[in-house]
């Protein structure tokens, strides 16, 4: 669904356009994470905005998790190319644990016989799962 969405293009540019002089760019493991950017200490992100930082922090804290588990050791960082910001991220037990029960969420709402409620936030309008989300829906 993120294909024909124009925010997700446009991150996309930004991506490809934003440290070019990295190596190592758009890792996909196991088939199931693409992260941005690796080398030998760090995992890096590359994002459009930071205003929606906490999808983004979550979205590393899962990788670093992932690696972890596989023996892996990384530190994160996520990069905000257009607003020249850059954040650090570590692994802590505390964000494991974090990782730990949003997985559990998300295996019940997989389990569940029906999908969650649509939450009407305004931010909606702009994601790429919109039409999913509000199919069926009155709007």
């Amino acid at each position: 669904m993120e294909k024909d969405n124009e925010r997700v293009s446009h991150g996309k540019l930004v991506h490809e356009h934003s440290y070019s002089s990295m190596k190592n760019k758009e890792l996909l493991i196991d088939n199931l994470l693409k992260i941005d950017i690796i080398d030998k200490k760090y995992i890096h992100e590359v994002k459009l905005s930071s205003k929606l930082s906490h999808p983004g922090f979550m979205q590393i804290i899962y990788y670093l998790y992932y690696l972890d588990k596989k023996g892996i050791k990384k530190e994160g960082i996520i990069h905000y190319p257009k607003e020249k910001i850059t954040k650090k991220v570590v692994l802590t037990e505390g964000y494991k644990n974090e990782i730990k029960e949003a997985l559990k969420s998300i295996k019940m709402i997989l389990e569940s016989p029906t999908p969650p409620s649509v939450i009407n936030k305004k931010i909606c309008k702009k994601c790429a799962y919109y039409e999913f989300c509000y199919s069926g829906e009155e709007i």
